[in-house]
Formats: C-alpha cells, structure tokens, sequence
C-alpha cells in the first residue's frame, strides 16, 4: 500500500525517515523523480555509510538528500506526498520493516495532520545539510 501512494506522487514526494535501504521502495522513489515529481530526502547522517544504504543511489541520480547535524539523531518516520497525504509511524524503510518487524503506519490527507509534519519537514530542511 506504502508503494502504490508513493507511485500517485503528481508534483512532490518528501521524505523523512532515519533509514532508507529498502531497495523496492528506493526503485519507486526513483521512478517518480525520473518523470518529474520533485522528492526531497531527510536521513539521518549514520545512514550514509550504512549497509544498503540508498542515499547515494539517491543522490547519484540527483535526488537531493540532507541529512541531520549530530550529536542527535534524525530518527523520524514519514513522507508527504503532493503536501496532501502523509504516512507516518514507525516504519523504517528497510527490507526487516517490509519483511518482519512489527511497524505502524498511518496514512491521512487530513490537513489538521499533515500541515504540521509540512512545516517540519521545512523546519528540518532548512536545519540539516546536504549528504556527502
């Protein structure tokens, strides 16, 4: 279900989830980004040289990934797709989310919920710095 709302992205996807290394959603991520749909990446700055990372992958195909400033982690979970859905909760984007581990979503296009994590979102672009 996760796939199928970031696949409906029209104009933007943002991202901000402390790990990114499940590489089917990475592959959708890209696709998206490929026709045009702008997506922002916020990860967390130990994520860079984690195994499987896809921050690279992302940054390679010119995706622009921030990550956070230490000593504090960047460890929330979420995307806004359009600034209309968000999911949020606290799913990873790892293949042991996908595969095992006991996760909670919750998707909404109530604007009383998703304008704040807009604004957060925002807030951390502006905080964090591009990935190497």
């Amino acid at each position: 279900q996760l796939l199928s709302h970031i696949k409906s992205a029209r104009k933007s996807i943002d991202i901000a989830v402390y790990c990114i290394s499940c590489f089917e959603i990475a592959d959708v991520v890209l696709q998206r980004h490929k026709v045009g749909v702008r997506v922002r990446v916020i990860t967390d700055q130990s994520m860079e040289i984690a195994f499987g990372s896809q921050n690279h992958r992302f940054m390679k195909d010119g995706i622009r990934v921030h990550t956070n400033k230490p000593p504090f982690l960047m460890h929330h979970k979420f995307f806004i797709i359009d600034d209309e859905l968000l999911c949020s909760g606290s799913f990873n984007w790892t293949s042991q989310a996908v595969t095992g581990n006991n996760e909670s979503v919750i998707i909404t296009n109530d604007p009383w919920t998703v304008e704040p994590f807009c604004a957060e979102f925002q807030k951390l672009w502006q905080e964090t710095k591009p990935g190497n």
